[in-house]
């Protein structure tokens, strides 16, 4: 059945001509399809794309691999949704919410697909739409035909190791704070620039720009590049708490106030269609609640 999976990524891949719009046509990340390829490649022995340009060319062995799978694979992908729509779980979030779930939230449902690398106003687009069960989000974004549950709240802080701390010190950071931040070397991801800017405007009551030196694709890359010394970022503080306990992070800036922002389970009520989904939904606010 694996190898079902490994053909549909080749197959979207094929159709698409390139990884990033077959990523997201199956909602599952790029490198996930440049494994599920590299095992098809491996198992087959045979080349089935090349890269031309900012897009893949498939190899004549590849469009022989489509034509002979193609149709056989829509029918099953078809019957499996048919078999599953009424049962199957679709849900986006970021890694750091899915490693608070617990084990027995999976055991209890029949079929549960996580999305990752959705932007945020697209999740909740694809509620609406009826294409994801349930979103969780750090927006509140107002739609009225949508369902908000406040999670929890997170506050964000400004952290990097104890070297940029020191930085900050030569700097003389006492003077124009803000204008020594812009000196350090900032790590921001594509969907949490929002969250620095934020911090920036409230923290300092004015705004001004912060240029990435390193961006990266989810928050858990950011977190990991700071711990490593690489930059400084603004973070959730439940990512923090231990790291600055044990001092391999230090809150580099303490302004009168940090913006909190809460994190929501989005849903569409008109279009939970089944027990598993309400099942899903009161698991989802038991266990994400209770964590924090």
């Amino acid at each position: 059945m694996q190898y079902l999976v490994y053909l549909s990524s080749f197959l979207a891949v094929y159709r698409y001509g390139s990884f990033s719009k077959a990523a997201n046509s199956l909602y599952i990340t790029q490198p996930a399809i440049s494994k599920h390829l590299k095992i098809l490649e491996n198992r087959l022995n045979q080349k089935l794309f090349t890269q031309e340009g900012r897009g893949v060319r498939p190899t004549d062995f590849a469009h022989h691999l489509a034509l002979s799978v193609s149709d056989h694979i829509d029918k099953l992908n078809s019957i499996v949704s048919l078999e599953d729509k009424n049962n199957t779980i679709s849900i986006s979030l970021d890694f750091d919410i899915l490693n608070t779930l617990t084990e027995s939230f999976f055991d209890s449902l029949s079929h549960c697909y996580i999305f990752f690398n959705t932007e945020i106003g697209e999740r909740v687009k694809l509620v609406e739409e009826g294409k994801l069960d349930f979103a969780i989000s750090r927006n509140n974004y107002h739609n009225k035909n949508l369902k908000y549950i406040e999670l929890f709240k997170e506050k964000h802080i400004l952290v990097g190791t104890p070297k940029w701390q020191k930085k900050l010190e030569a700097l003389n950071a006492s003077k124009n704070t803000h204008i020594n931040l812009q000196k350090l070397n900032w790590v921001i991801s594509n969907e949490h620039s929002y969250f620095v800017s934020e911090f920036v405007r409230v923290g300092f009551k004015k705004d001004f720009e912060i240029i990435p030196s390193y961006t990266m694709n989810i928050l858990k890359g950011v977190m990991d590049l700071v711990l490593k010394g690489v930059g400084v970022s603004v973070l959730p503080d439940r990512f923090c708490k231990e790291h600055i306990a044990s001092g391999a992070l230090v809150e580099l800036y303490k302004p009168e106030k940090n913006p909190d922002y809460g994190v929501y389970l989005i849903f569409n009520p008109d279009k939970l269609g089944s027990a598993n989904h309400l099942k899903a939904k009161n698991m989802l606010v038991d266990i994400l609640s209770e964590s924090q």
